[in-house]
């Protein structure tokens, strides 16, 4: 039960729903493939389970500070256990989408963790996601140009990101 409590807290089910809803429709459209609907559904679950396990590490490498500050619904034995689940379901979907290219999801995952050590790291997870998802998904109409635009743009929300948290928190 906790499980489910962890998930919906704070509308978080709804909220990571919408934004991965959001950014698979900007792929799609910049991938010109608007009415592969298969497409847009793997990028939907595959963007889903890449925010849940930012949201996941993040919340297992802040954990001591975390708990002092406010209820943890799972222990990070549970976190730690929900982890692990996720990226090899997370895994598994990209090795049966993709085939052999999925295996670069891995690269996915070793970034992510360490991006938990470097935190400057944060700022280049989006674009490397992102392209890595542009680049197992070509199609021959899809916008490189605006693509790349994307990208870069990515690269300075991440960045105003980054910098308006680390105000927030000293």
């Amino acid at each position: 039960m906790s499980f489910l409590h962890y998930f919906l807290k704070e509308g978080r089910l709804f909220l990571y729903t919408v934004i991965s809803a959001l950014i698979s429709f900007l792929m799609i459209v910049l991938l010109q493939a608007h009415r592969n609907i298969m497409l847009y559904c793997r990028l939907l679950l595959l963007t889903l389970l890449i925010l849940f396990l930012l949201r996941l590490a993040d919340d297992y490498c802040d954990y001591e500070k975390d708990r002092e500050k406010k209820e943890q619904p799972l222990s990070k034995c549970q976190i730690l256990l929900t982890v692990a689940v996720t990226i090899l379901i997370f895994v598994l979907l990209n090795l049966y989408f993709y085939q052999l290219s999925g295996l670069g999801s891995l690269c996915i995952l070793v970034y992510l963790l360490l991006q938990q050590k470097a935190e400057t790291m944060k700022i280049f997870f989006m674009p490397l996601v992102s392209g890595y998802y542009f680049y197992v998904n070509q199609t021959s109409g899809m916008l490189t140009c605006v693509i790349s635009g994307y990208l870069v743009i990515s690269v300075g929300l991440s960045v105003l990101f980054y910098w308006s948290k680390r105000r927030k928190s000293g």
